[in-house]
């Protein structure tokens, strides 16, 4: 901003205009020292030095369209009044950015939606984009707040209105689906898990993607769980297949499906489901010996229902293991399996 140079055209106009007693009655002179003040003083009060531009651009246009101005000082004003035209956006701008910095964020919004629309009436491409960039921020800032303040239905509209302006940004997706949790809303939950997933894969954005993937595959496994609980067998293994899809390299859904293929009596299925899942599990070289317990449990049941009891019976005993061991146990004793040395 070239302060220096605006404040000496400014201080020659005044010099022209005292002289002029047909100006002196438009108050150009106050025009002038308006500008001035703004543009010497924006950095400590950049709100007063918005209004002394407007107050400016005002009073130049009034002067300008009036055809009242001659030679020199018409050139000067219009000069000015280019200048001021490329600092308003930027004075806006900085307001906003103060707000924002200072977290006073809702108004912060309203002075970058304010700052949006001055830059596009003034042309300044440049500071729109600045301000664009900045405001889906504030958006989200906002709904954390509300989130914080348990204003759930605050929050979802503010990750809205940020994800309207950058609907690519995975990580308010995955702030979305929180918000609806809390409202208990879970189909509006699963679709912006599902928004989630989708912009994270896009962007390769891995830590959203496997928050969001887990959050929605532990939502399947309860509904689930609570659906096999009511004997609604095939809704569980609707629900079960659909966590499986979110991950197939997790192992944790195959049990579910192994279970539930026992349950609707489909043996051979339940121990194909179960020996992927203990495949996976391998693979993924964790030591999870209670997960490990929950596949011979099922492999075990299937097998011996189907009258494999050798199989069967050696599955069991394996099972025989932390919260698994007293299932195990009384699986062993209905198949009547011979005892195993531990």
């Amino acid at each position: 901003m070239q302060t220096t140079k605006v404040l000496k055209l400014s201080l020659v106009l005044l010099l022209v205009i005292t002289a002029n007693p047909f100006l002196q009655a438009q108050d150009p002179q106050r025009a002038a020292n308006a500008y001035n003040w703004a543009v010497q003083n924006f950095r400590d009060d950049v709100d007063k030095s918005i209004d002394s531009l407007e107050y400016f651009l005002t009073a130049a246009d009034s002067l300008l369209e009036a055809d009242v101005l001659e030679g020199q000082i018409k050139e000067q004003i219009e000069e000015l009044k280019g200048r001021a035209s490329n600092h308003l956006p930027t004075f806006y701008f900085l307001s906003a950015q103060r707000l924002y910095q200072q977290k006073r964020t809702d108004m912060a919004i309203d002075r970058f939606k304010e700052t949006i629309e001055v830059a596009e009436a003034y042309e300044s491409e440049e500071i729109k984009d600045r301000a664009q960039q900045l405001l889906p921020r504030a958006y989200f800032r906002s709904a954390s707040d509300a989130m914080d303040m348990m204003d759930y239905q605050k929050a979802v509209d503010h990750f809205g209105e940020a994800l309207k302006l950058d609907p690519q940004w995975s990580r308010a997706h995955l702030e979305m689906a929180l918000a609806y949790r809390s409202m208990d809303n879970n189909s509006r939950m699963i679709a912006a898990l599902e928004d989630a997933i989708e912009v994270a894969r896009e962007n390769q954005d891995h830590a959203v993607e496997e928050r969001a993937v887990r959050m929605a595959q532990s939502y399947y496994w309860r509904i689930g769980a609570n659906a096999l609980s009511n004997q609604e067998n095939e809704q569980a293994l609707e629900l079960f297949k659909k966590a499986r899809d979110l991950n197939p390299s997790e192992s944790y859904s195959y049990y579910y499906i192994s279970l539930t293929k026992n349950r609707l009596y489909q043996y051979s299925q339940a121990i194909e489901q179960a020996r992927k899942g203990l495949e996976l599990l391998e693979e993924s070289e964790e030591d999870d010996r209670e997960q490990e317990a929950m596949f011979y449990l099922q492999l075990g049941s299937a097998h011996a229902t189907l009258g494999q009891m050798e199989e069967g019976c050696e599955y069991l005993h394996k099972a025989k293991y932390g919260n698994t061991r007293q299932r195990a146990e009384r699986e062993i004793s209905t198949f009547q399996c011979p005892p195993q040395e531990e």
